[in-house]
């Protein structure tokens, strides 16, 4: 054999070799699973800084506007619109089963109107298809987290006290709050970062969460404070808003039994 023999057949070697890569390459397999990409700020896109004072005033999708707060004020706390992914958040791939018998849903986030906020408030109101699957959800937080039971008004608050459980802040200080320009919408980066700031957390929070149904309405209320205080102001602020909103008192009780006529409890 040639020496030219030689060079072709290693030549052609080195062919098959990097076809092979390029074919077996993880990142190149149009079957494999999207990577999220993160939208933190690129070098190009540095960090810009909002005034709270030019965020506009929330507004809420009018079915769902009796079970917000009167004029979307609450205990002295500015509010922002925000997106409704609490559930999404708290149940991951499972939330789908209860989303997909949601028919509305909008947020607020209530926070101190300071550009260092001490407390937040993510407030969110989901309109379901029918009582009963508001209640489902409902039963799913009550027999995982929510096991405290708080009546104001005569409607029921099933409360989760993470900041018992939490042995570390879930939000540290200094955690930005992020405004979305395209939305007009805030939030904290639990799944994203953005590139405006409208505020940062001046303490460590933990958390308070509260949960109830009313009709084929949810509601979340999750208050977020320093540990010495979160337990009060969350009390303070649940008892304000069932004071406030203007449901039928009535309506947590049929969902609870609606629930229990279910599952045969």
């Amino acid at each position: 054999m040639e020496k030219k023999d030689h060079v072709i057949i290693v030549l052609v070697g080195i062919t098959i070799l990097l076809a092979g890569l390029v074919f077996f390459n993880p990142g190149d397999n149009s079957n494999s699973a999207p990577v999220p990409q993160s939208s933190a700020p690129s070098a190009q896109t540095p960090v810009q800084y909002k005034s709270l004072s030019s965020v506009p005033s929330p507004v809420v999708n009018p079915d769902l506007a009796d079970y917000f707060p009167t004029d979307l004020k609450l205990n002295g706390l500015l509010g922002i619109n925000t997106f409704p992914t609490s559930i999404q958040d708290d149940l991951g791939p499972d939330a789908d089963y209860y989303l997909n018998s949601v028919v509305a849903s909008d947020a607020v986030l209530f926070i101190d109107s300071d550009a260092s906020t001490n407390t937040f408030v993510q407030y969110e109101v989901y309109k379901f298809k029918d009582a009963a699957s508001a209640a489902e959800l409902l039963n799913l937080y009550k027999s995982n987290w929510n096991v405290q039971n708080l009546v104001y008004s005569g409607l029921n608050m099933w409360v989760w006290n993470g900041f018992i459980q939490q042995d570390t802040a879930p939000y540290p200080a200094s955690v930005p709050v992020y405004w979305d320009e395209s939305t007009q919408k805030a939030f904290l980066p639990v799944s994203r970062q953005g590139e405006v700031i409208i505020s940062q957390l001046g303490s460590s929070l933990y958390c308070n969460h509260g949960e109830m149904s009313v009709g084929e309405y949810f509601i979340m209320i999750d208050v977020h404070a320093p540990k010495n205080s979160v337990d009060q102001i969350s009390r303070e602020i649940w008892e304000e808003v069932l004071n406030d909103i203007s449901v039928d008192d009535g309506n947590s009780t049929t969902t609870d039994t609606i629930f229990s006529s279910m599952s045969g409890q």
